[in-house]
This record gives C-alpha cells, structure tokens and sequence, in this order.
C-alpha cells in the first residue's frame, strides 16, 4: 500500500541549497514531485500561478534572506491556501515551534533533517489535509 500523497508534488522553500537537494533526493526517491525555492517570495509568487495551489505541502524553513518562514505562511494563510505546511529551522525554540503551529503550520522539524521523520511528517500532514477535504465535502 502507498502512502497518501505519493506522486503530489511538494514544495521545498529553504535558502540552503544542501537542506533544498537534500530533501528533493529523499521525496523524489519516495515518488514526490519536487520543486525548489531558495526564499519566500519566490514560493508565495509560485503559489500565486496556474498549477501552484495544486502543491500537495510545503516544507517552509523559518529562517529565509527576504521574508522569514511565519510570515510566508502568515500570507499563504490569508491567501486562503491550506495546504499542509510543515515548518523547518536549525535554529528552532519551543516559542518558534508554537508560534508556526499557532499560525496554521501542520508540524515543525528541527534540523538536520531525519530522513524517516521527514517522511512520516509528510505522510501524516497529507492525511490530514485529506481527512479535512472530505469532511468539507461530506459537511456540505
């Protein structure tokens, strides 16, 4: 059986191309589709266009050269997009961790990157957002 989301594509938005190439490897080697940003205007630009609020999630680093990651998810929220958002930092707190999760992050891992936490994570978002999309649907 296959995970929920395999075959979706997922946005990866980190200024370090090693975290970027890292997790493109780990999610291609999973059957994602990945594309890559290197700050937060780029992926909220990329949401904006035809086919960019199909991204199935987003890993979002907290720490980025023009707009940090809250805010970039502060705007993908008031954008109204709800993909599943799973933010990423090397230089995490507790306070950090609570904040993204109170301004609508599904999750927050601390780098270095686990390779089987990073899946999980993502599996587990992915079945969240499907679980919320069906019972949208059964609601109405």
């Amino acid at each position: 059986m296959s995970a929920p989301g395999r075959g979706q594509t997922v946005f990866v938005c980190d200024d370090a191309p090693g975290i970027r190439r890292t997790l493109a490897q780990i999610l291609g080697d999973e059957g994602y589709r990945v594309e890559e940003f290197e700050d937060g205007t780029s992926v909220l630009h990329r949401l904006s266009e035809p086919g960019g609020a199909a991204a199935g999630a987003l890993f979002l680093d907290v720490w980025l050269p023009d707009i940090d990651g809250l805010t970039v998810l502060d705007q993908i929220r008031a954008r109204g997009h709800d993909l599943p958002v799973v933010m990423i930092s090397g230089h995490g707190t507790v306070e950090t961790a609570v904040q993204a999760v109170k301004r609508g992050a599904d999750d927050f891992l601390e780098k270095p990157l686990a390779l089987e936490r990073v899946l999980l994570t993502l599996e587990r978002a992915l079945e969240r957002s499907r679980l919320a999309r069906e019972r949208d649907v059964l609601a109405r």
